[in-house]
């Protein structure tokens, strides 16, 4: 999601699209929960849902218009995710 190649990043959001679209409720590992003594989890739902979202500020007209077309597509994120999101 972060290569210097647009169509890399916009492959990766369709592959992360997909995955949370097909398994919402999988668990991953937060990445600020690394340095913590017990792992903290998230839905890939949740987590997609996330990531999308910042892709919504690429410099790139093309995965801004992709990542605002997957949010929309987003049906399961939980109630209480999608608000703490919504809110910052």
């Amino acid at each position: 999601l972060s290569d210097s190649d647009e169509r890399v990043r916009m492959t990766a959001l369709e592959v992360v699209s997909r995955l949370s679209r097909a398994h919402p409720d999988f668990e991953v590992p937060l990445l600020e929960s690394r340095s913590l003594v017990k792992e903290q989890t998230i839905r890939i739902a949740d987590d997609a849902f996330a990531r999308v979202c910042n892709a919504v500020n690429d410099l790139s007209v093309q995965v801004r218009a992709l990542a605002a077309r997957l949010l929309g597509d987003m049906s399961d994120v939980s109630e209480v995710f999608l608000e703490q999101t919504l809110d910052k």
